[in-house]
């Protein structure tokens, strides 16, 4: 990608009001002064904090969430809490997903984490961005030779393909640079002032911003010098049009941010089919009776996943848990829940989700327990406040029972009542 000139014309940017973002939950993510956590909450229309304090939080294309500590310890999200990362400890990081993480240490040297540890890479940089599609960009470090503040193509050094430092002339030293992929390129100067690589060259938004970060699908959200978060949700709208969320939309309307991570999710999602559709409304029409508990999401990861052990319940025609979810393409690692279903004859996936609502008479919820000899996880899974996504699978078995399994993460039934 060749970049060259700033458009010295500065354009001021739109702002108003609006009702609601449109990322889903565990996308947005953000860091305020006080190094508390908070993430994107939907069903609240705000952000909602989160245990462990960082400095600095990223969010991968695939969903996975990394952030380093005031003391610079790497830590990863597993769910619930945060797990530490071994091996370094770093000023800023970059997820690009959880096989591929970048980040720089105290001395601006840059090392990429292949999946099991971290690999030096011999360059040197003050502050490193990762794309969905492997670009990666950086801003030069002082101990590299080259003036302060310069935004470097590393995917091209990296390939061997002889790029050299892009400057962004007519603008002070860059502070940090932002890029979802080769086409959508963001930088901030040492004036807080934002900048955007559009076909017509560097283009200047109004405003003095800390942060900004942009999704694949377009939504691109940013942080007020003040901390303010704005947002644009719109991939069709010209692109330096913002919309304020403001302090009305923040959990803690005196909770500011002082960074913002998003994670790069796919432009579009392959439509789902009727019955999936049916178990998605379903398992929402009965979460949605229970004030605080948020809508869940298809995961096509998580239906993968369903569907494999479907067709090993269907082939035996035995409806048994799966011993193991840690091996689930979803988040690597970490447990799920899972519900199953059974009939003969056969009926819909929203004929599953109902019969596992119907355990909603069983459960006692001032003692958080199944009445005697009753079972009501199933139901307890399907409204379990905590979780956020649901990906199902189906299959036959050879005397014609159909068996539906859905998998859910975070995971119910984990302790304490579910909503």
């Amino acid at each position: 990608m060749k970049i060259s000139g700033l458009v010295v014309a500065v354009v001021a940017a739109l702002f108003s009001t609006v009702a609601s973002a449109q990322s889903p939950d565990n996308a947005v993510w953000g860091v305020t002064e006080r190094n508390e956590v908070l993430r994107w909450n939907s069903a609240l229309n705000g952000f909602e904090g989160v245990p462990g304090s960082l400095q600095q939080v990223s969010v991968g294309s695939d969903g996975v969430v990394w952030g380093i500590d005031p003391e610079g310890t790497v830590q990863r999200w597993i769910g619930s809490q945060w797990q530490q990362v071994p091996g370094m400890k770093l000023k800023q990081l970059s997820v690009r997903s959880g096989q591929e993480v970048w980040g720089v240490d105290a001395d601006d040297h840059l090392f990429r984490w292949d999946g099991s540890a971290w690999q030096p890479t011999g360059i040197t940089t003050a502050f490193v961005s990762a794309g969905a599609d492997g670009t990666v960009w950086g801003i030069s470090a002082p101990a590299s030779g080259v003036n302060a503040g310069i935004i470097q193509p590393i995917s091209d050094w990296l390939n061997h393909q002889g790029g050299s430092p892009i400057e962004v002339p007519g603008a002070p030293p860059v502070r940090r640079v932002s890029v979802t992929d080769g086409s959508r390129l963001w930088a901030i100067d040492d004036l807080w002032l934002l900048h955007q690589w559009t076909a017509a060259g560097w283009q200047r938004v109004d405003g003095q911003y800390r942060d900004v970060a942009q999704a694949a699908n377009g939504e691109l959200w940013a942080v007020y010098r003040s901390g303010i978060v704005t947002f644009r949700n719109d991939p069709s709208a010209p692109p330096r049009q913002m919309q304020s969320v403001g302090a009305a939309y923040v959990a803690n309307s005196a909770t500011l941010l002082k960074q913002i991570a998003v994670g790069a999710a796919p432009p579009t999602e392959p439509a789902l089919t009727a019955d999936q559709q049916l178990i998605v409304d379903t398992h929402n029409r009965e979460r949605q009776t229970h004030p605080g508990v948020g809508p869940l999401q298809w995961s096509p990861e998580l239906a993968q996943w369903a569907q494999a052990w479907a067709q090993s319940v269907a082939a035996a025609n035995v409806m048994t848990h799966r011993g193991d979810q840690r091996g689930n393409p979803f988040r690597p690692g970490e447990g799920l829940g899972e519900n199953i279903y059974g009939w003969n004859p056969a009926k819909t996936g929203g004929d599953a989700v109902l019969s596992w609502i119907a355990e909603k008479q069983w459960y006692d919820y001032a003692q958080d327990s199944c009445a005697a000899g009753k079972v009501c996880g199933h139901y307890t899974q399907v409204v379990w406040k905590n979780s956020r996504y649901v990906g199902c699978g189906k299959a036959m078995a050879a005397n014609g029972t159909l068996y539906y399994v859905c998998n859910y993460y975070p995971a119910g039934n984990t302790g304490g009542r579910p909503y």
